[in-house]
């Protein structure tokens, strides 16, 4: 194929907006702050660490963390100082000096840290994904200590607290807690409460210590509050559904303020009994207590908040007032997972763990956002944009004939959790699923969005595999899978398959293994389907491309492009586009190639990505972290 030079236009960073997993309080120079970060571009300035001042409601200081995404915690020492896990990275900042520095760019050698606590004399635990352990740093020594996984086949330590010396933590997935000795690592469990009620639990999620007792949130399909008496060891009688916060804030005169479907109640320490306030707030996801001087609305200590939008929410449980200011923090630009065109000439983006999506113009260039979650897949039905939405495998729909519309939930799916690939044909909608942490087997469901009740649900359509690629084509589904299923639990299958899914008789007619000679890679998961104009059915796998007979599923033709390229994501399907004269545009090994099907000739074009999409001037679109970017053919 021949070489040419090509333009790469960066179109700039389409998703940009302030989201906040976590915040710690405490006093700077007399006032009381917020010690909060924004998620934010590992390829640019990463997240980034805020410091805000509650009185003056105003941004005191921040810090980028190069090389991270995110910040699922942060912890306050006795003596102030903040630590902040981002990412695999750990972060310092003293109040006195001002001073912001990584004292650990790889805990552990482990991809994440979820969790941060300290003790009395300053020493933080943390812990971890995907080895479930948890570490001590000495801040006084500088020096990490690995105590281990704590319980084999849990992948997180996801929940941690301290009291009496001895460390708590919570795991997942499947949730279990433990009780550590931090200076001989002796890890004992503790048993889940014995209850009739209690389903199958994903994550500890949260743990907060109030006096003697652990507030435990056990993540499941009810998500409930179990409560923990540490001095005798029992669980309390009674539970609670529909529960929501991971950091309850501080107690307040022997109360504890936190949400139950969607109310803050007062809970008395002494009696452990909740009392509704009155107050409507669907989550209270950590907070502190501040004063407000001189607001009659606002009298004595006042519970403020951070919403994962970066809004503040201040609650008085007094008055019975709430009250929002808006967003202190900029917005940093949001990750890109999705990326596709449709028929109306827009291109649709969402962002990773996002509050908005973007659509792109071709014709004119505008850029607009809309309300939008993570959506891992985007899909078409006629005038209607579909979108599969983490987590718990929600499903929104966009009705692009009424100018003033914003994407609706439709439904979600019980068990299931992201959603990999949409197709469409012959008036129904098929969805391609991987199920719940901890789960294998995701689903294929067959829908319709103009007859609401059409939803058929087709669970382990393929038996301990999730669905990567779905298209339609002659009344039959084309699907394509991965051997893994929700994060936390390892595979049992090790290769993936291709398969064939008959509707009109709601069941798989025909499933394979490809044999790809000279792959070296482990085919754990296959990449998007697309027919092409040959009438074959062509796919991405590892490093290769091949070619199959639409009937049998036999490899026609492959090639291995990228003989060395391990497969590291899950799930992500490797999309493909075709232009009118019939070349392919692919992303085998992620790189962005250009491939003729007829020779399979290829030319690398030098681009890392997995979102690919085409104009009518076959101009190529991609997107690399937040940036969207035009190559002009």
């Amino acid at each position: 194929m021949a070489n040419k030079a090509l333009e790469h236009v960066d179109l700039g960073t389409p998703i940009r907006t302030v989201k906040v997993l976590n915040a710690v309080y405490g006093v700077e120079d007399g006032a009381p702050v917020m010690y909060t970060s924004v998620t934010g571009d590992p390829t640019g300035n990463g997240a980034v660490f805020y410091v805000l001042d509650l009185s003056s409601m105003k941004v005191l200081r921040s810090f980028p963390m190069k090389g991270s995404l995110d910040a699922w915690t942060h912890a306050l020492a006795p003596d102030g100082t903040v630590y902040i896990g981002a990412l695999h990275q750990l972060f310092q900042y003293s109040p006195k000096t001002k001073e912001f520095r990584c004292v650990s760019p790889r805990a552990l050698g482990e991809h994440s840290i979820w969790a941060l606590t300290t003790d009395e004399h300053g020493n933080v635990f943390g812990g971890t994904y995907p080895s479930g352990k948890v570490f001590k740093y000495d801040p006084v020594e500088d020096r990490l200590r690995d105590y281990g996984t704590l319980i084999e086949g849990q992948k997180y330590v996801r929940s941690i607290t301290v009291y009496n010396d001895f460390i708590y933590a919570g795991t997942g997935t499947g949730g279990r807690i433990v009780k550590l000795h931090p200076e001989s690592g002796e890890v004992t469990e503790i048993p889940l409460p014995v209850s009739p009620d209690l389903p199958e639990i994903e994550f500890v999620y949260g743990i907060t210590r109030l006096e003697h007792y652990l507030f435990v949130y056990l993540r499941s399909n009810k998500n409930q509050l179990f409560i923990y008496d540490l001095d005798r060891e029992t669980w309390a009688e009674r539970h609670y559904d529909e529960f929501f916060c991971c950091h309850i804030p501080p107690a307040l005169n022997g109360k504890a303020y936190f949400t139950l479907a969607d109310e803050v109640v007062e809970f008395d320490l002494k009696t452990l009994t909740p009392r509704p306030t009155g107050i409507k707030h669907p989550k209270i996801m950590h907070g502190g207590w501040i004063e407000l001087d001189e607001d009659e609305n606002f009298p004595g200590k006042t519970l403020v908040t951070m919403e994962y939008n970066g809004t503040l929410k201040l609650i008085n449980p007094v008055s019975k007032q709430v009250r929002s200011i808006p967003q202190l923090m900029e917005g940093e630009p949001n990750m890109i997972n999705t990326l596709e065109k449709g028929p109306d000439g827009r291109l649709y983006m969402a962002a990773s763990m996002g509050t908005k999506g973007a659509e792109y113009c071709l014709a004119d260039g505008i850029l607009r956002s809309f309300p939008m979650g993570q959506a891992d897949a985007i899909g078409f039905f006629r005038d209607i944009v579909i979108f599969g939405v983490y987590p718990h495998c929600q499903i929104y729909c966009w009705d692009r004939t009424d100018a003033d519309s914003v994407p609706k939930k439709w439904f979600d799916v019980e068990g299931q959790s992201r959603i990999m690939t949409i197709a469409s044909g012959d008036g129904e909608v098929y969805i391609g699923t991987v199920p719940e942490y901890g789960k294998l087997g995701g689903a294929l469901i067959v829908c319709n969005p103009e007859e609401e009740e059409s939803v058929r649900v087709y669970p382990h359509v393929i038996a301990n595999h999730s669905l990567s690629s779905l298209v339609y084509r002659n009344g039959k589904v084309y699907g394509s899978t991965s051997v893994n299923g929700g994060l936390g639990i390892d595979p049992v299958e090790q290769e993936a398959k291709v398969f064939i899914f008959d509707p009109s008789e709601g069941r798989v007619v025909l499933e394979k293994v490809p044999e790809i000679p000279g792959l070296t890679s482990q085919m754990s998961v296959i990449g998007a389907l697309s027919f092409g104009p040959d009438g074959l059915l062509w796919a991405i796998t590892a490093g290769a491309v091949f070619a199959m007979d639409p009937e049998t599923l036999d490899i026609l033709k492959s090639k291995v492009i990228y003989p060395d390229f391990e497969i590291v994501n899950h799930w992500t399907p490797s999309p493909i586009r075709w232009t009118r004269t019939g070349l392919m545009y692919a992303t085998p090994g992620r790189m962005l190639t250009r491939i003729d099907p007829k020779t399979l000739e290829h030319e690398g074009l030098g681009v890392e990505t997995l979102n690919i999409a085409l104009d009518e001037a076959e101009n190529v679109y991609y997107t690399y972290a937040t940036h969207l970017y035009r190559i002009v053919t």
